[in-house]
């Protein structure tokens, strides 16, 4: 799907259901867009539900992206999505997760700050960890240059992982970078790319890059979620199905 489609039904949610008429600027241009709030409402980008509070406090104030008042921000989407599943602590809902009572969910997790990949979030439950990339309308995922920087840091950090799950080039590392860079860590847990359905480019490239792990365990512990699919059994809970219900009218129901 084309992602200004998205946007441009973002944009009219942002009026007709927030009531918010004012446009907010991007940080790189300092232009105005329809579908960015005004920087001081961001916190209307969590859905208006009897959960909204509750849901804000899961974030730490330092944690929060410049661009968390964009209508189409990847980190407000995943706070909206599995949010309700920490406070309701059903995070037993989502696919090819194996978690005890005792599971902790948390947002914007980095595990190695020396390495300092960011996961939108993250379930440990005792020695399990359970990672999660969500995409939402990025273009693709992130690339890095073979500068100098970078090439150290293969060297350094990436390079010995990576040759034992897989033949990839370093050349073919930097061109999906952020992705192999979290497909590494299925060395150690499930990793899992959460995409809406009509994201089938970047599904693609998930199935793709899968094909290519050559380590059979670590290939089993990368898994594609299907928001659509999660939000569909999340509107079965019924405490939890008026959130969820919106959900689907803001991110999934783009005619």
């Amino acid at each position: 799907m084309n992602t200004d489609k998205i946007k441009k039904h973002l944009a009219e949610y942002k009026v007709n259901i927030l009531g918010i008429t004012e446009n907010g600027e991007w940080w790189k241009n300092h232009k105005k867009y329809e579908h960015i709030l005004p920087i001081e409402k961001r916190f209307e980008n969590i859905i208006n539900t009897e959960l909204k509070a509750s849901l804000i406090s899961l974030l730490e104030s330092d944690s929060i992206h410049i661009g968390f008042h964009h209508m189409n921000s990847s980190q407000a989407l995943a706070l909206n999505l599995f949010g309700p599943l920490v406070l309701s602590k059903k995070l037993n809902k989502i696919d090819n997760v194996n978690i005890s009572d005792k599971s902790v969910g948390r947002f914007e997790y980095i595990e190695n700050t020396n390495e300092n990949t960011n996961f939108d979030f993250y379930i440990s439950d005792g020695d399990k960890s359970n990672y999660f990339e969500v995409k939402y309308t990025e273009n693709n995922f992130g690339e890095a240059k073979s500068d100098q920087e970078h090439k150290q840091k293969y060297i350094e950090i990436y390079k010995k992982d990576l040759q034992s799950i897989s033949d990839i080039s370093e050349h073919e590392f930097y061109k999906e970078y952020q992705l192999w860079r979290n497909i590494i860590y299925a060395k150690k847990g499930n990793v899992f790319f959460v995409l809406p359905d009509f994201r089938v480019d970047l599904i693609k490239k998930v199935n793709d890059a899968k094909t290519r792990i050559n380590n059979i365990e670590v290939r089993n512990r990368v898994h594609l979620l299907s928001i659509n699919n999660l939000v569909s059994k999340c509107k079965e809970i019924p405490e939890l199905k008026n959130h969820y219900c919106e959900f689907e009218k803001k991110y999934l129901k783009i005619t």
